[in-house]
């Protein structure tokens, strides 16, 4: 996929590029760039991009990632794309339930199917063409709750008829596949395994879609009010996780990225009513309370949620557990209770709703201090020490569970310090209290950056495991951003001979491996790309910058590596020959400026205890075939 994308290509479509002798530059959609600071570089096998002011970096994905705002996934399809690619869909085996399993194109176009079926119905009611039962009440339904045609369109609201088989009838009709249909929980078995049905019937359609607009799934509410539930979603499938989905953000994401802040509601009409009411940055969670996932997806877009609940006891409990993801993710939340109990669509609906509505908003509040405040409120009525003790350590226990005890260290103390200015006790009276909290605290968590699909074991560059420091100088810095920049700007130098003491020369990534590397930045960065350049070196086979990048999830890792690459490309004028020599030079370099911090020949680490690790590193020496030395180097580990 990368080989296949131009991307100055790509970059230049939201970006102006003007071309700088071997490299682009333009300005950088990162950050609010008034000069020209992002270098965009074609070198074969090596194309990536650089901010030289807010250290942006990165190849295609990443930038279809956090520029395009897309997942790991959606990049990639995005880009095959756009290059004219068909991605292989992976193998399924059956699910649990017997059915098999179905990729995700035929779910969507499953789903695509049943919702021009829906919409056609719906017009034709709307149109008066129609003058069915199940006509009639959709039309009423929209016309109670205010809803318009430019919602009707800009929403694909549908209509199901109230027949047990129209979907069947279609599917059989069009000879579809009807197996995706099953799968996407738009028709059911029947339980005597005898033929399906479909499974909405007499329900006004709201069609759940992904970011791209593209519908994978649906709720339903019911038009006859003796029928049960009043609402029905579909099943989850291989294109619908409830959890992580949230309704409209097709239409809110742009919105959403120029407020700056996310609103969330509880239901389809009340985003709907939201829209209409010109608070198109306005979402919905489908059933379930605001989830870390959730808070990831909107994390790419805002800063800031605003979750919006009625004033009655559900809503507010409802905002209680939304604290969970305040506890769990970097994004700051906000409460608005609205007023008199009303919902979203009821109090937009009023003639009055709009300005009501905006100035709830304008009075939220941080979740943390609503928590707070409803605490307060109830512990003021204890008027016993015992009572007010056992308060504050019934709040203390609902603050774990909600995930306070496994917040990073920072947040929680900061929390803790909040409740004790409340409560007047010292924050290490609260910490001793609160359960678990004689267990040590846990390090802060590496944040996985969208997730990259498993695609790489990326380190963060803050965050490399421990090990021993060799005393450091600013020669033995740069000497070894030297070497790293080199074997990024040059990967053949891999198999470059090196002396390695002993009378051995060996093949550099083995004679400076990651471990021998002193600042924790530049041995993390080791880490990750000097296993990539070994097997290649082992495999006979070409790694470039752009591929060694996919491996580095942390921005802060992409900017360093990009770094070093520019300054190598530079010092060599991109000659393997000149590379060569400087390699040698800074290894030379590496091993004088060890002796003169006190650390005398270089302490080979030994192999590895890890069986595994082992046989691995033995394949890879036999795959570079004949090596006179390789015997001596295992035996004396």
């Amino acid at each position: 996929m990368l080989a296949a994308t131009d991307l100055a290509a790509l970059i230049g479509e939201h970006v102006s590029l003007k071309r700088r002798r071997r490299e682009f530059v333009g300005l950088c959609p990162f950050h609010d760039d008034r000069t020209p600071s992002l270098a965009v570089v074609t070198h074969k096998g090596s194309a990536f991009y650089k901010c030289f002011s807010c250290g942006a970096a990165g190849n295609a994905i990443t930038f279809v990632m956090e520029h395009l705002r897309m997942d790991f996934p959606g990049a990639l399809r995005f880009l095959a794309q756009r290059a004219g690619i068909t991605l292989a869909p992976p193998s399924r085996a059956p699910r649990r339930d017997g059915e098999p399993h179905v990729d995700r194109d035929a779910l969507i176009e499953a789903n695509s199917t049943a919702l021009v079926y829906w919409r056609k119905l719906l017009n034709a009611a709307r149109a008066g063409r129609s003058t069915s039962p199940t006509a009639t009440a959709a039309t009423a339904m929209l016309t109670e709750r205010a809803i318009d045609d430019e919602m009707v369109e800009q929403f694909q609201l549908g209509v199901s008829s109230d027949s047990w088989d129209d979907l069947v009838e279609l599917v059989k009709a069009r000879q579809l596949d009807q197996g995706a249909f099953v799968a996407a929980g738009l028709l059911k078995r029947r339980p005597n395994g005898e033929g399906v049905y479909d499974a909405f019937r007499n329900r006004l359609i709201f069609p759940i879609c992904d970011e791209a607009g593209r519908a994978i799934a649906f709720g339903a509410r019911k038009l006859d009010p003796a029928d049960e539930p009043k609402y029905l979603n579909s099943s989850e499938s291989n294109v619908f996780n409830k959890s992580r989905t949230l309704y409209g953000l097709h239409l809110a994401r742009r919105p959403i990225i120029d407020a700056g802040e996310a609103i969330v509601t509880e239901g389809y009409t009340d985003v709907i009513a939201c829209h209409r009411a010109g608070f198109r940055n306005a979402v919905a969670t489908l059933g379930t309370a605001l989830t870390a996932d959730h808070a990831r997806v909107l994390r790419r877009f805002c800063e800031r949620v605003t979750l919006l609940f009625d004033g009655d006891e559900a809503g507010l409990k409802a905002a209680e557990r939304a604290a969970g993801v305040f506890f769990a993710e970097p994004i700051e939340v906000d409460v608005c209770v609205l007023p008199d109990g009303l919902d979203p669509d009821d109090l937009l609906r009023r003639p009055d709703g709009r300005e009501r509505f905006a100035a709830a908003m304008a009075a939220r509040i941080p979740i943390l201090s609503f928590l707070l405040d409803r605490f307060t409120e109830g512990l003021a009525a204890a008027t016993s020490i015992s009572a007010r003790q056992q308060r504050i350590e019934a709040f203390l226990g609902r603050l774990a569970e909600l995930g306070l005890s496994s917040a990073t260290p920072l947040r929680r103390r900061l929390v803790l310090e909040e409740l004790a200015r409340r409560v007047r006790l010292p924050v290490a009276d609260l910490e001793a209290a609160m359960p678990a909290a004689r267990s040590a605290l846990r390090p802060a968590r590496i944040e996985d950056e969208d997730q990259m699909e498993g695609k790489s074991e990326a380190l963060a560059i803050d965050d490399a495991p421990a090990f021993e420091e060799v005393p450091t100088s600013t020669a033995m810095q740069r000497a070894e951003g030297d070497l790293l920049g080199l074997l990024l700007r040059h990967p053949e130098l891999c198999s470059e001979r090196v002396d390695a003491g002993d009378g051995h020369r060996l093949p550099v990534v083995e004679a400076w491996p990651a471990a021998m590397f002193s600042t924790r930045s530049s041995r993390s960065l080791a880490q990750s790309v000097l296993p990539l350049l070994e097997e290649a070196l082992a495999t006979h086979t070409e790694v470039g910058m752009q591929t060694l990048l996919a491996n580095l999830a942390q921005p802060a890792a992409r900017a360093l590596a990009s770094d070093l690459y520019l300054v190598a490309d530079k010092r060599t004028a991109g000659r393997l020959e000149t590379a060569i020599e400087l390699l040698h030079q800074t290894c030379a370099a590496l091993d004088a400026a060890r002796r003169r911090r006190g650390v005398d020949e270089p302490d080979r680490p030994p192999l590895t205890n890890d069986l595994e690790e082992a046989q691995r590193r033995l394949t890879l020496a036999r795959q570079r075939g004949h090596d006179p030395a390789a015997f001596t180097r295992f035996s004396s580990r």
